[in-house]
This record gives C-alpha cells, sequence and structure tokens, in this order.
C-alpha cells in the first residue's frame, strides 16, 4: 500500500482532509482514537446548553455555543456526506478557517468535517430526551427533516 492510501485510510473518519484546516484535522482524530474525550465534549455542551435553556438565542446575549455545537452536530448527520463534500469543495466554509477553531464555532465548523460514523459516536452520546429541545431550535423549515431522522 502506497503512503498516500494509507493515510487517507487513517483519515476516514474526516471528510475532504484536504480541505481541512489542520486543527480541525488534529481535533477529529484526537476524538476519533479517543485521545480526547467525545462524552467529555459533549457532556459539555450539554451543560452548556442546559444554562441557556436549551435555546438558541443564548439569555446572556449571542448565539449559544454548546446549543449550537449540537445543532450542527445533528444537522451534519442528517445531510449525505456527499452533499456535506460538495459544499466544502466548493469553498463555502473557507472564509471560517480564519475562526479559532477551538471556540464553539471551531468546533460547529470541524462537524462538518466529520464522517457519519464520528458524528453517530458524538450523537450517540446525547440523551434522547434532550433531541427534543435541541431540534426544536433549527428553523420551522428543517424541523420535520432533522425529527425524522433522529425521533422516528
Amino acid at each position: 500500500m502506497m503512503q498516500n492510501e494509507r493515510s487517507t485510510l487513517q483519515m476516514q473518519h474526516i471528510l475532504c482532509v484536504k480541505n481541512a484546516p489542520p486543527e480541525i484535522v488534529t481535533m477529529l482524530s484526537e476524538w476519533h482514537t479517543g485521545q480526547s474525550d467525545i462524552e467529555d465534549f459533549v457532556k459539555q455542551a450539554i451543560e452548556g446548553a442546559k444554562r441557556d435553556n436549551f435555546m438558541l438565542n443564548s439569555p446572556t446575549g449571542g448565539y449559544s455555543g454548546p446549543v449550537t455545537a449540537l445543532m450542527w452536530m445533528l444537522q451534519a448527520r442528517s445531510v449525505a456526506n456527499e452533499d456535506r463534500i460538495r459544499q466544502v469543495e466548493s469553498g463555502f466554509y473557507d472564509d471560517m478557517a480564519a475562526m479559532n477553531l477551538r471556540s464553539w464555532d471551531g468546533i460547529c465548523l470541524s462537524l462538518v468535517f466529520a464522517c457519519d460514523d464520528l458524528l453517530d459516536r458524538l450523537i450517540a452520546q446525547i440523551p434522547d430526551f434532550y433531541l427534543p429541545e435541541i431540534i426544536g431550535q433549527f428553523d420551522a423549515d428543517q424541523q420535520p427533516r432533522i425529527r425524522s431522522f433522529f425521533l422516528n
């Protein structure tokens, strides 16, 4: 097996690895290998979302980073890999690479690059009784698609 093939196989947890900023590759790889605990990350997101009453618009002002991260997990998983790949390759997310990729916004961006298996592992850490709260924060036109994907 050639070196390129080997590195591609090792990065199957990341979509469009060639387009992903290095910080995102590192973050997703750490989640994939267990160097960084997925359960702890989701627990932090849920605790932050609880403080914000699971409302996208945080009571303290602005958007709730934790709620947004939970929403992006569900959004990314409910969109086919091919569609996410097309978005990434089109340059849709290029401007976002300049943000702090270890912030909640950066984590949200990283979820676009996560493969379905990694997203499934993240989403499996969300207690089912929180899913309706999270889905309720999506625009009304997106809720039926996401609800049918996760609550049936």
